[in-house]
Order: structure tokens, then sequence, then C-alpha cells
């Protein structure tokens, strides 16, 4: 059965499959996006549960969502 485990930025940019805490698809887009008021320098889209559209989210290099600042979007890796 798969599981997930916490962000890690290296494992990422290695190609490790990411969800969110809640379990939608993600893909980083970029990792240098200029954010110097919340540091959010990764953009991801996540997918909704049904796979019929994506949105674009930030995140800090630890992989906490702060577009939203809910924890139910932070990146996971999916393993």
């Amino acid at each position: 059965m798969a599981s997930t485990r916490e962000f890690n930025l290296e494992l990422a940019k290695a190609g490790a499959k990411l969800v969110t805490r809640k379990g939608n698809d993600a893909r980083i887009v970029c990792y240098d996006r200029i954010d110097t008021k919340r540091n959010g320098t990764i953009l991801a889209l996540v997918c909704n549960k049904e796979k019929t559209w994506e949105m674009s989210v930030n995140y800090n290099t630890d992989g906490r969502c702060t577009t939203a600042l809910d924890p139910d979007l932070d990146l996971m890796i999916y393993v």
C-alpha cells in the first residue's frame, strides 16, 4: 500500500511523485519564483480529485503552502 512522507526538496527535484496532504496529485512548475513576502519560491499545480483541472499554489522550500495557508495543501512525497 502506498503512503506519504514529509516533503524533501532534493527528492522533488529528482522527480519524486508529489501529492498534497489531502492526497491530490501535484507537480512543480518552478523552484525559483520571486516572493520576498512569504518566501513562496516553489510554484506547483495541484489537481482536483476528479482530475479535471489544476490550480496554481505557491510553496516554500519545506513544501508548506503559502498561497492559502492551508495545511491540507502542503506537499508530500508519495512512496
